[in-house]
């Protein structure tokens, strides 16, 4: 006899806190099929550092470093269930960041 009740039962998978599995996880906007290289480097060197304090993050003009920030903070709220604070220096800065939050 199957039981019916244990089919119900959400599997819950855990919560990815390393941020290439956490993009690997979401959908992907039009033109974003995978990291760029440089991405996937930081990312990776950010995530074996990610407890120490004052890292800097440094990547070229274009290197997508919004879609880098929002990946690290995603990672950051899923190991800790805390809430992340993303700050930009400009108006047009914040803009852009929503907007690219929304796209992603």
């Amino acid at each position: 006899m199957v039981d019916f009740k244990k089919l119900r039962e959400s599997k819950a998978k855990p919560t990815p806190i390393n941020p290439r599995e956490i993009f690997n996880t979401l959908p992907k906007p039009p033109g974003i099929n995978d990291l760029y290289a440089s991405q996937a480097e930081v990312l990776d060197a950010w995530f074996a550092r990610r407890t120490e304090t004052d890292v800097v993050v440094k990547l070229h003009t274009g290197g997508g470093k919004t879609m880098v920030a929002l990946l690290m903070a995603q990672s950051v709220m899923n190991e800790t269930g805390e809430p992340v604070l993303y700050l930009a220096p400009t108006n047009q800065l914040v803009s852009q960041v929503i907007a690219k939050s929304l796209e992603y």
